[in-house]
Formats: structure tokens, sequence, C-alpha cells
């Protein structure tokens, strides 16, 4: 939904204020859904991911009954599905840790944003929408930049919805040509839950 003309914000310090936010992030949930559209049609399917963000002592992901978790120390990767578990020092070098697609995945839906004073714009201009996210209703600010798509580094356009009341990103539609043809494909990033808390004193281990 879009909301009535409103007086265009300084797109610069509404993309300051949003990193500002994320720098402070101690501990942070995310939960995160991912589909995607070829030309506007929607493909069949979406993923859904969580991750814990625990600073200085690490982070999680869990997403279709697989856990990869990291304490500072050791990487465990657990499926629960399949009933087995491996675990890594954080220093190896091993082909197989999951500890550089766990890092990946926390700059692709958390860090990154905390450059967004850094971006490239590709319009001045901002527009206002209204998003409902289940039981939730943001008010958004919705920009445009040059966007790379995470692992692949192909280049795009990203349109970012930023709630006007958190300076967090609640959607991310990141668009970029397939291939050398006329098609579009389109992937939508929504977080459909954000908790923010100090770090706790006791920080809790995985147990495997």
């Amino acid at each position: 939904m879009t909301l009535q003309a409103q007086p265009t914000p300084d797109v610069r310090a509404l993309l300051a204020a949003t990193a500002n936010v994320y720098r402070l992030d101690e501990w942070v949930t995310l939960r995160v859904s991912l589909s995607t559209e070829v030309d506007g049609l929607p493909l069949s399917g979406h993923h859904e991911i969580t991750l814990v963000l625990r600073g200085a002592h690490g982070a999680s992901l869990t997403s279709n009954r697989t856990t990869i978790d990291y304490d500072g120390r050791t990487v465990w990767h657990r499926k629960e599905k399949a009933k087995t578990e491996q675990r890594w020092d954080a220093a190896s070098q091993a082909s197989d840790s999951p500890l550089p697609f766990l890092r990946g995945q926390c700059h692709r839906y958390h860090g990154r944003f905390a450059e967004l004073d850094q971006a490239r714009l590709l319009s001045e201009k901002v527009q206002f929408k209204r998003l409902r996210l289940q039981d939730s209703v943001h008010d958004c600010a919705v920009v445009r930049i040059h966007g790379t798509e995470p692992g692949s580094g192909r280049t795009g356009v990203e349109e970012l919805w930023i709630d006007r009341g958190t300076h967090r990103v609640v959607r991310c539609n990141m668009t970029r040509r397939l291939g050398s043809g006329t098609g579009f494909l389109t992937t939508i990033t929504t977080w459909t839950a954000v908790e923010t808390t100090a770090t706790p004193a006791e920080v809790p281990r995985y147990k495997p």
C-alpha cells in the first residue's frame, strides 16, 4: 500500500540513521523469509531461516531442521532429520567447515546494513509505503540502491523498505537481469521478526 505524499526526507540522513541502529546491535534474533519471482511471477515455495547473532559470543543459524552454531571457539553442524552432527575448531581451514557460510549469512541479513551510509543511491527520491508482515504493520520509507547479490557477486537494483520508526530494514527486493536475456529475477527478503537484547550475563552454549 502506498501512503499519501509526504515531505521527502534527506535520504543520506535516513541511511545514516539506519546504519547506526545496526552498528549498535549487541544480541539480535532475526526471522527471515525468502521468495523469488521471475518477471513478476512467483516461483513455488519460500525459504525461512532464523539467525541469532551474539556479538563476540558467536552466532547460530537454523533452517530446514538444520542448525549451524558457533560459540567463538567451536562450530557445530547438526542435521536433525538425519540425526548427524559434526564439529570443527573455529581456526580450522577445512573446506567443509560451515563457519564461512554462517558468517556470510550474518553479513547478508544484518551486518551489511551497518554500512548503508556508504550505499550507492539510484535515486534521491523516497517512496512511502505500508507493509503488513504477519501481525505487524510497518510504515516504510522505500529507497533504491545499487546492489550486489550475495554469493554470486552479480549486480542489480536493491529496493530497501526501511521502517520509519525503528530504522530497520523489513523488506529487500533484489532485482537483476537473467543472463543475457530480457527477463528479470527478483529475490524478496522479509524480516518477519527482529528481537534485540543486551548481551546476557550468562551466554548459553550449544549443547551437542
